[in-house]
């Protein structure tokens, strides 16, 4: 995440050769500037933001790790750059959950309201920085969520060039192995005689995989979020693997949000806390350890 930060940030340094801007639509003013970080899309970096802002944000609600909270600072300046929309309404939604569910001290109403309050003038500080220093590309980011840019997005991702309806067509003519091609400038299924790519995970995991394997990755993600969930649901406990297992339940939600809008649930991050979540025995036999 330091890494990418770096990259992010010295955009106008000696590092602008090691990156690019995200370029692909042209000359639009609010997409100029969403950055890739050393990375080959904004979805990517933002899928990386989100787990990062997520994970620490969980950590300092359990531990007040100071470090915690400085990575949910630096999680937030990542997303920003994005410039995507799926970021901030991953975070906003999993903040919201966080607050109402994340309690094991049962202290009232009144306590909530005081929490809540508290995040509330914590993120207000933030997002006041924030516009201070960066206020130009603030306004790009939430310019994105004007009400035509939404539509067009919308109509893009549902009937046009990354179309759910026609990438699902295409799969109904290729169901066994997947409709899904490969090129220089990356994955993409043919509907009538036309290129389009997936923005959404959960049907990208059916057209890259096909139905057969498509159904038994999709079904090992169901399993984990429900593994993780039950395991959240005990008494709190005083070690890592309880805080690890809460971090990655509110990244799970995080994430899913983001795969709506990018193909992104197959990817090595996601991949990775499947796997972890699907593994209770490993994890009891950690905690005895």
């Amino acid at each position: 995440s330091i890494i990418h930060l770096i990259g992010v940030i010295g955009s106008e340094s000696f590092l602008k050769e090691g990156f690019d801007k995200y370029t692909i639509y042209g000359e639009s003013s609010t997409l100029m500037g969403r950055s890739t970080g050393f990375l080959t899309s904004p979805g990517v970096l933002s899928f990386l933001a989100v787990f990062i802002t997520v994970y620490s944000i969980v950590v300092y609600k359990l531990t007040s790790s100071k470090m915690a909270l400085i990575l949910f600072c630096l999680g937030l300046i990542l997303g920003i750059y994005t410039g995507s929309r799926s970021f901030f309404v991953a975070i906003f939604s999993v903040l919201i959950i966080i607050l109402f569910t994340l309690n094991y001290e049962k202290k009232g109403w009144l306590y909530k309201i005081y929490m809540i309050s508290k995040y509330v003038v914590f993120l207000s500080m933030i997002i006041g920085v924030g516009i201070y220093f960066y206020s130009d590309l603030i306004a790009q980011t939430l310019s994105r969520f004007d009400e035509v840019d939404l539509i067009k997005s919308v109509y893009t991702r549902v009937d046009g060039t990354s179309g759910f309806y026609p990438n699902m067509y295409a799969l109904i003519n290729a169901p066994i192995f997947g409709p899904l091609e490969y090129s220089d400038k990356g994955p993409y299924s043919i509907y009538n005689g036309e290129k389009i790519t997936v923005s959404n995970g959960m049907l990208s995991i059916f057209v890259s995989n096909g139905l057969i394997l498509g159904s038994v990755y999709f079904s090992f993600y169901i399993r984990g979020f429900y593994l993780l969930w039950n395991s959240t649901r005990r008494r709190k406990e005083n070690n890592e693997l309880f805080v690890l297992d809460n971090a990655l339940f509110y990244c799970y939600i995080g994430l899913t949000i983001v795969t709506i809008t990018d193909a992104l649930l197959g990817s090595l991050l996601m991949k990775l806390i499947i796997v972890y979540a699907n593994t209770p025995r490993l994890r009891n036999y950690c905690k005895k350890i």
